[in-house]
């Protein structure tokens, strides 16, 4: 595609939730990538203020649930900016999460935009933990790398990779020409498991 926009609650999902591998997500894109916002539903409104119920972020993820692997998640473009988004991949059963991978020109993870590999996911107030290991972050930029910013629950923007169980997380690499963390912007790798 010469470009995709992924907004307002919009993305690609690729799940698994039994013994078989779940399928990979590439996406080619000759021009600009823009993934960002929230899906947001108002359920209240009077002349003094507007009652909103935060719900899905924009975003592209592979998850297992059970003792497949997660697909891998491979993304290329030239200019790739993320805002209040999520790139994941969840090993939250006792199968291993996806690689991601990600080849752009310029990249730009702002107000509080993830790219993440983790061994548990928490939906709504349910803690969905697993046993697998985290999946490999490549990140490769031949130009200028920035993450910056929070979103409105002061979530900074990140690359990360979480364990907190007994999987191994994964591996975080980064190359890039230029490299800023600004505003609270984020690399890390956390390990609370056994």
């Amino acid at each position: 595609a010469d470009s995709v926009i992924f907004q307002n609650g919009g993305g690609i999902v690729s799940d698994t939730f039994g013994g078989h591998a779940g399928g990979n997500i590439t996406l080619k894109v000759a021009g600009d990538l823009t993934v960002k916002g929230r899906k947001s539903m108002v359920t209240g409104t009077s002349a003094y203020f507007n009652l909103e119920i935060d719900a899905m972020q924009s975003g592209i993820s592979s998850s297992t649930f059970g003792s497949g692997a997660a697909g891998h998640i491979t993304i290329s473009a030239n200019r790739f900016v993320m805002q209040d988004s999520v790139i994941l991949t969840i090993a939250a059963g006792t199968g291993p999460a996806g690689q991601i991978q990600i080849m752009a020109h310029e990249l730009q993870l702002n107000q509080g935009a993830s790219i993440s590999s983790s061994t548990h996911l928490v939906f709504g107030k349910t803690l969905f933990s697993g046993t697998g290991d985290g999946g490999e972050v490549n990140i490769s930029v031949t130009g200028n790398l920035r993450i910056q910013g929070s979103n409105f629950l002061g979530i900074p923007s990140s690359i990360s990779s979480s364990t907190i169980s007994t999987g191994y997380g994964g591996n975080i690499k980064v190359r890039a020409t230029h490299l800023q963390l600004r505003e609270g912007g984020l690399i890390t790798a956390n390990s609370l498991g056994a």
